[in-house]
This record gives C-alpha cells, sequence and structure tokens, in this order.
C-alpha cells in the first residue's frame, strides 16, 4: 500500500499476514490513528505511526488508540503518540521504533508477553510494563523520560541497552525488573523492586534556573556489575550487593563521629550492602574508615573478597555486621546496639579495640569462623612476663563475659599473648568470654 493510512473509525482492524512463512505486509506511508481505535493482527511495516491528533489553541484534538494484538508485529521509524493510547499487548507481539514520543497526558502498554523496543524515548506520559514477559527496551541515545512515569506491574521489564543513554527526571517505579547495561542518569524517583547495573547508574541532581532537583533510589534489591555514582542521603534500597567488578562509590561520607567534628567522617548505613568481591568506594577511593550501622534494616555484608575499616560502630537503632566468607579487618569495633556474625568461612580481624556486651538473651557476637583479636583489644594487658600477671586496663575490659558465642568449628584467635604463660585462672578468664557452654576453639 502506497501513502498514509488515515484512521478514524471505532473498532478498525487491520489485518496482516500472520503465517511465519509470509513476508510483513509493507505501508509505504504512515499510520495515522486519528481518532477512534484500531487494532493490528499480523505482520506490518510503515514509515511512521502517530496516535491521536494533539490539542492546539486552535482545535480540541482527537484522542485515537492502536493496539498491537498477540503475535501482531510492527517495524516503523517513528512513533508519536499525541493524544491516546498505544498498546502491545499478547504473546509475541512486538513494535520495534527508531524513536517513541508520548506527549503529556498520554498513554502507553505493554502486556501479556508483548515488547517495545525503541531507540529513543521520550516520555511525557505514563507508560505500563506488565508481565513477566513483557518488556520495554532502549537501545539508543538522548533517552528521556522527562515528566513522565514508567510503571512495572507483575514482573514488568525495562531493559536499557549496552550503549545507550537514558535521562530519568520523572518516575520509574513499581514491582519489576530494570537492567542497566548501558548509562542510567536518575534525577527523578527510581522505586523498582529488582534492579541490576550492568553499566552505570548516576544518582544526581540538577539545577536549572536556580532550582535544584536531586533523584531519589529506591527498591528492594540492586545488584552491581558495573557502577553506581550516588550520595548515601538518596538511597534507600533495602539491600544492595556489589559482585566482583562492580562499584558502589559514595559521592561524600554523611556523618559524623567525632564529637564536635565540623566535617562528616563517617559513613552512615541505613540500608543494606553486600559486598561479593565488589568495591565500596567514597569519592572515588577505597572506603576503609569509619562505618556506622544505624537502622532496622542496616547490614554489612561481606560473602568474598577482603575488606578494611577503621571503626565500626551502632547507632540507636541498631543493625548487623556479618562476615560470611572473606575477610574485615577493623581497627575499632563496638558492638552495643548491634550484632556481629562470623561465618564459617569468613576471618573478622579486630586489631586495637573491641567492645562487647552481653545481652539479656544473646551474645552479641556470634562465631561459626575465624573472630581473630589481642588481649589489649580485649582490654586487657600483661604487666610483666610470667605467671600471674594478667590485669585489665584502666576502666577494666571492654569485651564482657559471655559476649561471644563461640559455636562448633568456630575459632577465638588471640594473637599477642606470645611466650608468656597463662594460669589456669587466667585461662578461665578469657574463656569466659564467649558464653557459657560454647563448643569452638578459644586459641
Amino acid at each position: 500500500t502506497k501513502g498514509n493510512l488515515e484512521l478514524k473509525g471505532t473498532g478498525t482492524v487491520i489485518n496482516a499476514p500472520t503465517n511465519e512463512k509470509e513476508a510483513a505486509a509493507v505501508i509505504s506511508g504512515d499510520i495515522l490513528a486519528q481518532a477512534g481505535s484500531t487494532s493490528q493482527i499480523g505482520k506490518l511495516v510503515a514509515d511512521n505511526l502517530a496516535v491521536g491528533v494533539a490539542q492546539t489553541s486552535g482545535a480540541s484534538g482527537t484522542a485515537g488508540t492502536y493496539t498491537l494484538n498477540a503475535g501482531a508485529t510492527l517495524g516503523v521509524k517513528t512513533v508519536s503518540v499525541a493524544n491516546g493510547t498505544l498498546n502491545v499487548t499478547g504473546d509475541k507481539a512486538a513494535l520495534t521504533t527508531d524513536e517513541l514520543t508520548l506527549a503529556s497526558g498520554t498513554s502507553g502498554s505493554v502486556s501479556t508477553s508483548g515488547a517495545l523496543t525503541t531507540g529513543k524515548f521520550t516520555n511525557n506520559g505514563t507508560v505500563t510494563i506488565s508481565g513477566a514477559k513483557s518488556a520495554l527496551t532502549v537501545t539508543g541515545e538522548a533517552a528521556n523520560n522527562a515528566s513522565g512515569t514508567v510503571a512495572l506491574e507483575n514482573s514488568g521489564a525495562i531493559v536499557l541497552a549496552e550503549g545507550s543513554t537514558f535521562k530519568n527526571a520523572g518516575t520509574i517505579s513499581g514491582t519489576g525488573t530494570l537492567t542497566v547495561a548501558g548509562t542510567l542518569t536518575n534525577i527523578g524517583t527510581l522505586n523498582v523492586s529488582s534492579t541490576t547495573v550492568k553499566g552505570t547508574l548516576n544518582n544526581t541532581s540538577e539545577t536549572v534556573n536556580g532550582v535544584t532537583t536531586a533523584g531519589n533510589v529506591s527498591g528492594t534489591s540492586l545488584t552491581v556489575d558495573g557502577v553506581v555514582n550516588t550520595k548515601f542521603d538518596n538511597y534507600t534500597v533495602t539491600m544492595t550487593t556489589v559482585n566482583e567488578g562492580g562499584t558502589l562509590n559514595v559521592l561524600e561520607l554523611n556523618s559524623k563521629k567525632a564529637s564536635g567534628a565540623t566535617t562528616n567522617d563517617q559513613l552512615k548505613l541505613v540500608q543494606g550492602v553486600t559486598l561479593k568481591g565488589g568495591k565500596l568506594t567514597v569519592a572515588g577511593a577505597d572506603f576503609a574508615g569509619n562505618l556506622l550501622l544505624d537502622g532496622s534494616a542496616a547490614e554489612f555484608l561481606i560473602d568474598g573478597g577482603d575488606y578494611t575499616a577503621k571503626a565500626v560502630d551502632f547507632g540507636t537503632s541498631g543493625g548487623k555486621v556479618t562476615v560470611q566468607t572473606g575477610s574485615y579487618t577493623v581497627d575499632s569495633l563496638n558492638t552495643t546496639n548491634g550484632t556481629v556474625t562470623v561465618g564459617d568461612e569468613g576471618t573478622l580481624t579486630v586489631t586495637t579495640k573491641l567492645t562487647a556486651v552481653s545481652g539479656a538473651s544473646s551474645a552479641p557476637i556470634t562465631v561459626d569462623g575465624t573472630l581473630s583479636t589481642k588481649l589489649s583489644a580485649l582490654g586487657y594487658v600483661y604487666q610483666t612476663s610470667g605467671s600471674g600477671s594478667l590485669t585489665t586496663v584502666s576502666g577494666g575490659a571492654t569485651a564482657g563475659a559471655g559476649s561471644v558465642q563461640l559455636n562448633n568449628g568456630g575459632e577465638l584467635v588471640i594473637t599477642d599473648i606470645g611466650t608468656d604463660t597463662l594460669t589456669k585462672t587466667e585461662v578461665t578468664t578469657l574463656k569466659s568470654l564467649t558464653v557459657s557452654g560454647s563448643t569452638g576453639l578459644v586459641n
């Protein structure tokens, strides 16, 4: 067919070839779904698709609806939804275009295993992706969810392909998956239940005419195989997992540890971070400073790799540190308000000071792997060589009786006894750090 196809009626159906062996029908012109509703069946290629007629100062405009049903495919250069609705619904329904634009007040949907693939994406309307096999894929540069909403339902998916660039100033949210293989710059709201970053996610801010808009990232889980750059003040994902090769780069420290400090000197976690051999950096440098966990969801979990910290503390809202596998070396650890767990393949080393007081119902530290520390870190010292010389430092021991649950296979290693000889009473004093009945080894 040559020329534009103008569609204004209700219940219009375009029947194109459906047999897999048949070529797609070709319209050498545009499909203009100016009003009413149009459904497409079968395979079709056209120059462009325009849905609806925009309202202008001199005309009210008309709303159109264009729907690709199950098995229908449409390939066009551009799709413009000026007034109305675009639907891609049903198994193997697929729309492929170089550029998709949705005006304010318009809507689009991809559902029931439908697929919408576009190079450039400009959205000021509302797009809904619904269903486990339904996906919106963006492959090009300069894509922009300007003031629009992209909503995920029932495990729908958004894929930002490798090489794509996407700016979100609107809202992307819902129960589904977001895969970032390109570059996503977020100055809007990003709240997707499950996000995987293989490329780069920049959660940042933008100032226009003196007004600053800051991006916010939340959700249940975010996996980092590439790079995430963000401030933690605008980042509340329940659990972020950084795999080997990935980097979670926090742009700045966000709390103060030292009393009277005028600048932030501590990284505060109110959510969970799991390191599986990946990097945690602050302003681009490996983080080995002060860490504060303060929140019911605050957890710092090491599951592979070797990491260090200057000090680890817990706020009044508590938190949890877990060394499942790999190692964590800390100068100072204060377990007050928090809990610490060392897995059977993990090693936690405290070099300078370990503060731990047994709770009313359980020990703050549970060890299935190795907890390595020093007498001096526990608040003990030898005044002279020989037996009978083990005493507490001024102020008393920092690690109290029953503060370590040492399970079978677990080991508490005290590294600075040297050649001094402990009396039976002194050995009993050190063993009392563990919960009565602990079956692990005090070495």
